[in-house]
């Protein structure tokens, strides 16, 4: 068994700047925040956009108002705005639950 003398150099070795894979350990509290916070963020605009899309439907594709509030919710650049539709659009069995979580993920992964 180590004794604790020996374990507080052992514990700044690795604190070391070089690349590895953990990371500076003293920093891993920081990152269980800040990785908290951000997925609470990332959760809960999902959700908003799982209820964008929820509400209404494949009405998304042709609606203007409904594609404003799509818009606001998740802010996809302009740019690629008409192909996360073509993409929604391509999705099987419009409406049902699956369509529903697959267009939240192609929203999801264009912010």
């Amino acid at each position: 068994m180590l004794r604790p003398p020996l374990l507080l150099p052992l514990a700044l070795a690795a604190c070391t700047p070089a690349p590895n894979h953990l990371g500076n350990p003293l920093l891993l509290p920081v990152s269980a925040l800040t990785t908290g916070a951000q997925n609470a963020a990332y959760n809960a605009r999902r959700a908003e956009v799982k209820a964008v899309l929820a509400g209404t439907g494949p009405a998304v594709l042709h609606d203007a108002n409904a594609q404003a509030r799509l818009w606001r919710v998740a802010p996809v650049p302009v740019a690629e705005r008409k192909d996360v539709l073509r993409d929604i659009a391509d999705l099987p069995d419009p409406g049902s639950a699956e369509w529903i979580e697959a267009a939240t993920v192609t929203v999801m992964v264009r912010l």
